[in-house]
């Protein structure tokens, strides 16, 4: 596994050399927070760039930088596409629902984030005809959730989706682990997180 810290939570300088030194990576929405995290130190195999108003020079540019690419939309793989950058990994957000509400993954086809499953299709041959290899797929799932099961229905229901993509070689879910308001109020369960996340990923290895 890799976590990735979300810098549009807080851009900070002190707090994002913190965050470098604890060899956590970066992920970033914006060509002012990937400047931040470069001069913090972080190299690009550590970033994540993913927008979804990503313009064309955004694009070049992690790709000229070798930061890890995720796309949003049909309309972001074909910017792409039609940069002519040659053969390329990039990630490719899904929808495959949210839990903006913190109680439960629902299937929300407006969400404003991502390609939806009946999309992915026309995603991989895009994708396929412009040497454009979609290695990993992402999803987002809300802000500060509490709970682990939460996070390991939407894995579950990422990998399902993103089975279909021939190159598949991670998944990234995101979100967040929520930290509790108060003194006494429990925390995220990260190892149980964990132990649970494993055994899926171990389970969707077998059977990719």
């Amino acid at each position: 596994k890799r976590i990735f810290f979300a810098t549009m939570a807080n851009d900070h300088p002190e707090l994002l050399a913190c965050i470098h030194r604890e060899r956590i990576g970066a992920f970033v929405n914006s060509e002012s927070h990937l400047r931040l995290v470069l001069d913090a130190g972080f190299t690009p195999a550590n970033i994540v760039y993913a927008a979804s108003n990503m313009t064309a020079g955004e694009m070049a540019s992690c790709v000229s930088l070798g930061v890890s690419l995720v796309l949003d939309s049909l309309g972001q793989l074909d910017t792409l596409a039609s940069l002519r950058l040659g053969s390329l990994d990039v990630g490719l957000r899904l929808n495959v629902g949210s839990a903006l509400d913190k109680q439960q993954v629902r299937h929300d086809p407006i969400y404003r984030f991502g390609v939806l499953e009946e999309e992915l299709p026309a995603a991989i041959g895009l994708a396929a005809r412009c040497s454009i290899r979609i290695a990993g797929a992402h999803s987002y799932f809300g802000t500060d959730i509490r709970d682990p099961r939460i996070l390991l229905e939407g894995l579950e229901r990422l990998a399902r989706v993103a089975s279909a993509l021939p190159d598949l070689r991670y998944l990234d879910i995101g979100g967040g682990f929520g930290v509790p308001d108060a003194d006494g109020e429990p925390e995220f369960d990260l190892e149980g997180y964990g132990c649970s996340a494993s055994t899926l990923l171990r389970a969707i290895e077998e059977r990719l």
